[in-house]
């Protein structure tokens, strides 16, 4: 929950690796919500907390139809 930037890597590693695989999964019946959670920690000793998801990962998500889910924790 500490490493969004290790979490944002490991996405687009796994989309990309995973692409045609995620494909037929997803038009399985039924595979209507499609998210990748990323689980990320509150930095309470900050005034704004912003997280940023690169281009690259929103492209490869989008692509399959797989939205982007944030959790604060």
């Amino acid at each position: 929950m500490d490493d969004v930037l290790q979490q944002i890597e490991d996405a687009i590693s796994f989309l990309k690796s995973n692409q045609k695989e995620l494909a037929k999964l997803l038009e399985f019946p039924g595979a209507d919500t499609n998210y990748i959670d990323f689980a990320i920690e509150d930095r309470l000793d900050v005034g704004l907390q912003c997280d940023r998801f690169p281009p690259e990962l929103l492209r490869l998500a989008g692509n399959l139809g797989i939205g982007i889910e944030i959790e604060r924790w």
